[in-house]
């Protein structure tokens, strides 16, 4: 299961004291084997090399009558990047690149979420990642919410993309070889809590 809780939802409480307070606000995490958070990128303006991060933590807590009082929080473990290509994970990870010695997690954060029903929405939020912190735009494509027997939201899918330019994080190597935009990819099923521990 991917769980790893870098910042817990007791900080995230402090930090947007208006959602705990809140007594609708529902809380959702991943279910099941098949979240994943990947990313790209283009090596000589052409050919796509695609990665992956192992470990990581989503978690959403959603107040239905307030979204804009929402929150998603995406904490990844960058020591479990991988990439396709001879010695690609190695260099990834090293300095030049994730530096995940000195980085080892990465974190987006985003609030004032839209309403979550069917269809493609924009998530705005930050992305923190070697120590720098810079915008990132997600397009969002949710299924239609899943609702238990009270009408109350239980469980949605989604998919989102989003492209982060490299330089911002410091990551300025390699400019002739390879892009300075990294496609992310995030895919989940996230299932409120006390459903999903109903499962276990």
């Amino acid at each position: 299961m991917h769980a790893v809780r870098i910042i817990t939802l007791a900080i995230v409480s402090l930090l947007v004291p208006s959602l705990a307070s809140s007594a609708r606000a529902a809380e959702f995490a991943p279910s099941g084997d098949g979240a994943s958070i990947t990313y790209s990128v283009k090596t000589l303006g052409f050919f796509k090399r695609s990665g992956a991060f192992g470990n990581f933590d989503i978690r959403l807590q959603f107040d239905e009558a307030a979204p804009a009082q929402s929150i998603l929080v995406a904490d990844i473990d960058m020591t479990s990047a991988s990439m396709s290509g001879d010695g690609a994970t190695e260099r990834i990870k090293g300095p030049a690149w994730f530096d995940v010695e000195t980085y080892p997690t990465s974190v987006f954060r985003a609030t004032a979420l839209p309403p979550l029903r069917g269809g493609d929405v924009v998530i705005d939020g930050a992305y923190t990642m070697r120590g720098e912190t810079a915008p990132l735009r997600l397009d969002v494509r949710y299924d239609e919410p899943e609702r238990d027997a009270n009408g109350e939201i239980s469980a949605v899918n989604f998919v989102a993309e989003g492209e982060i330019d490299r330089r911002a994080y410091a990551m300025t190597g390699m400019a002739g070889l390879v892009g300075r935009r990294v496609g992310i990819t995030i895919k989940a099923r996230l299932v409120r809590v006390e459903e999903k521990d109903e499962e276990n």
